[in-house]
């Protein structure tokens, strides 16, 4: 076997997470159900620490694929779940063989899913992406009435475009139509629309059940809860601390210079590990107690650091994200973009450790 060498690691605690849940379910009425949204390998953090770790701190847990609703029953995961994508013919029989909860967002769908498969019902309420909007109501009807018997159809959903803006009115839009919509159907169990900004913004869109993801990881959207806790930290040790002189210009395009002699830090961390090059050059890590901004273009596998005058020694560990001054939302804004892709592309040849 090949040894387990690794270059950096990412350190997953548990403990934050399930203080996050925590923090999340006191925003919330006793009686409204938490479905957590594992999908993208638990947002970069690794499925099967966080769907264990999540085990009673959940009533639900979300995934995007089937592939990954199976990957998680196989770590021994009880609780109902539910799958994002649609149905396609050649895996409907995996919901029913693996307890396993489809989404219906096409009338096609109601034909194709096995008797006595578990569904909700995605309605598209502005989103634009996946469901039936308020003017196929009739056609949903009939269809329902045509195959209610033959499924087990349980909740109704929608998903809000908005809701990590504070005081949206298209919150408040695409809450009517989903209420429009709900009046004119059959009752189901289950009702939600809340994401992780909708829990945390917009009391009135609860219902009896609400679904969060990238509040789970620490990371509200709408920057408005300052109780989360970022549970994922990025480490790695420096691989070679080197003497330049004044006026060497490192990495590729030559885009900085020594400002004076001193030694240059390099870590084995690069694009390769998902850490963007869109970041060179604009983001500190954290090194024992100092903080130190990186230089030159980020490479495929290194990223360095200029520490003046003090040379550090080879081993010693470096905070590249999760920090003060470096978490995922302040990396997304440094490289144009949100702390979703920044935590969700980290590189799967990065090893996840429970903390």
């Amino acid at each position: 076997m090949t040894p387990d060498y690794h270059c950096s690691e990412l350190r997953i605690f548990e403990d934050r997470l399930r203080h996050n849940a925590g923090v999340l379910k006191s925003h919330l009425g006793q009686e409204v159900l938490q479905m957590s949204v594992i999908k993208a390998n638990a947002y970069g953090h690794d499925y099967k620490i966080v769907a264990k770790a999540l085990q009673g701190y959940t009533d639900w847990f979300a995934v995007a694929t089937v592939r990954e609703a199976i990957q998680i029953r196989e770590v021994g995961i009880t609780e109902p779940i539910l799958v994002f994508e649609p149905p396609q013919p050649d895996r409907v029989s995996a919901y029913k063989a693996h307890n396993l909860t489809a989404v219906i967002s096409d009338l096609s769908h109601f034909e194709i899913l096995e008797e006595e498969t578990k569904a909700h019902i995605e309605c598209d309420t502005g989103m634009g992406r996946l469901g039936f909007l308020p003017e196929q109501l009739a056609e949903l009807s009939k269809a329902i009435d045509v195959h209610g018997k033959r499924l087990n159809l349980e909740g109704l959903f929608t998903h809000f475009a908005t809701a990590d803006q504070v005081n949206s009115s298209f919150v408040d839009e695409q809450r009517k139509r989903l209420n429009l919509m709900k009046q004119h159907l059959p009752a189901f169990n289950l009702y939600y629309s809340a994401n992780s900004s909708a829990l945390l913004n917009y009391p009135e869109v609860h219902m009896n059940m609400v679904r969060h993801g990238i509040a789970l990881y620490g990371y509200d959207p709408s920057e408005t809860c300052k109780d989360l806790k970022p549970v994922m930290e990025w480490w790695a040790e420096i691989i070679q601390s080197r003497w330049i002189p004044k006026g060497w210009s490192v990495s590729y395009e030559s885009t900085w210079k020594a400002p004076e002699d001193g030694y240059l830090a390099v870590i084995p961390v690069g694009y390769a590990d998902g850490l963007s090059r869109n970041l060179s050059g604009t983001f500190e890590v954290q090194i024992e107690e100092d903080w130190y901004k990186t230089v030159g273009n980020i490479t495929m596998d290194y990223v360095m650091v200029f520490t003046g005058a003090k040379k550090i020694p080879v081993g010693t560990e470096v905070l590249l994200m999760g920090g003060k001054r470096n978490d995922a939302t302040i990396l997304g804004k440094a490289s144009g973009t949100i702390p979703y892709e920044i935590l969700s592309r980290i590189a799967l040849k990065v090893p996840r450790i429970s903390r």
